[in-house]
This record gives structure tokens, sequence and C-alpha cells, in this order.
């Protein structure tokens, strides 16, 4: 339902902004580009004061997309490797059954069976820790530019997700203006 209703507020967004329009949904007079929020939840004004569950939320740092992603771990290697094989020859296990049974054979696993997967990841740890001295070496405006490229390609997928959702959910207009 949540997705149901931020597509529903991003199409009533759209058309607004193709429109010109000052009336959006229920009649409300909304000058800004940024789309209303319907959040339900209370935010607090200050960041020493908490939430409603007494807990502070953090605020999460942005992902960069251009930053090197981190190295899969040898167990994860090994799971990677060996979950086909196990799904074809037991194909009927669920999603969970398979991970136990992947988990009890790493942990059956000698050392010595684990050094092939251990040696992946550790060339997979150095291969990545050059590339973060790389990408934190970069100068300003090399970050720059790929920012720039970053939120240009986000611009224009967000475009066409938009395109593709008015296209399949083809909302009637009038239903979003008052008489």
């Amino acid at each position: 339902m949540k997705t149901c209703a931020k597509l529903a507020e991003a199409y009533a967004y759209a058309i607004k902004k193709a429109s010109g329009s000052e009336l959006l949904l229920n009649g409300v007079s909304d000058d800004s580009d940024v789309p209303p929020n319907k959040s339900k939840k209370p935010k607090s004004t200050v960041d020493d004061e908490p939430v409603e569950s007494g807990k502070r939320k953090r605020e999460k740092k942005p992902k960069d997309p251009n930053a090197p992603k981190r190295p899969a771990s040898s167990y994860i290697l090994y799971q990677n490797e060996v979950r086909p094989q196990l799904k074809e020859k037991y194909p009927d296990l669920n999603i969970g059954d398979l991970r136990k049974l992947m988990s009890e054979e790493w942990a059956a696993m000698s050392n010595e069976d684990k050094e092939r997967y251990n040696k992946l990841a550790s060339d997979a740890k150095k291969n990545y820790s050059e590339a973060k001295r790389a990408y934190d070496a970069r100068s300003p405006d090399e970050v720059a530019a790929a920012n720039a490229a970053a939120a240009s390609a986000a611009a224009v997928s967000f475009s066409h997700w938009v395109s593709i959702v008015s296209d399949i959910i083809m909302f009637p207009i009038h239903l979003f203006y008052i008489d």
C-alpha cells in the first residue's frame, strides 16, 4: 500500500508540474517544487529531541554510487559457488533450508578446504583497498565530474520510471482536481 501511495503522489506531482496548476489532490495550493510529504509519523524538529519511540534517528549518510563496492567474505564466496550445485541437487529446498545446509557444510569444512576461499577473499580485499585508495585520492574536479554524471544518470532513470508508471496507471486527470 505504501508503494501504491508513493506512486500516486509521484504521478500527481508529475501532473501538477506538467499542467502548471496549483490545485493538487485535495485543493491545497502548493507553490513549492517538492511533492507534499504525507507521512503520518511526527518528526522531531530539534536533533536532540527524541522521536516517539524514545530513540533519536540517525541520519543515513548518502552512499556515493561511484564508490567501490566492499569485497565479499570467504563465506559469501563459498555460498555463491556452492548454491547452484545444491539447488540442482535439492530442487525442492526453500531458501532458508538451503542456507542452513550451506552453513552446516561450511562449519564442517576443514581449515585447509576453507583456505581457497580465504585466499580469494584476501585477493578481493587487496583489490578493494587499492580501488578505495584511488577513490579517496581523487581531485575535486574528478569528484565533481563523477557526481554530475551520477546525478544525470539518476535524473534520466527517474524520468524514465515516471513515464513508465504514468503509462501503466493512466489516472484520469480530473481525479486530481476539485471543482
